[in-house]
């Protein structure tokens, strides 16, 4: 005897949560074209050029995305977290992160004509 399969009702996404992987979807998509920007001169493709100056608004939302999904335990994260590791290396450029734990403050200087 076969047994049918039956999907677990909790697969199934709410429409709620349809929309934000679709939203999720275009983020994604605009952070890649964002993270292009820097390899591709503005003379010749002038697009991915304003989706670079928009990159860390772009990160922190995708990061937002991707701790939505990881909250709801949803196998959708895969997309977040893949564009997370394609951008992480122009991310560090933009926020930069100190792991020194001793801290030394410079003198501030002041010059003026």
């Amino acid at each position: 005897m076969r047994e049918k399969i039956i999907l677990n009702k909790s697969r199934k996404l709410s429409w709620f949560n349809k929309i934000m992987l679709w939203i999720q979807y275009f983020i994604i998509v605009c952070l890649l074209f964002s993270v292009s920007a820097k390899y591709l001169s503005p003379a010749l493709l002038w697009l991915p050029a304003f989706f670079g100056l928009a990159f860390p608004v772009l990160f922190i939302l995708n990061l937002v995305m991707v701790i939505f999904w990881l909250v709801q335990f949803k196998s959708v994260i895969t997309f977040g977290i893949i564009a997370l590791f394609i951008s992480l290396p122009t991310s560090l450029k933009y926020f930069q992160i100190s792991f020194d734990s001793k801290f030394t403050s410079k003198p501030l200087k002041i010059t003026s004509y």
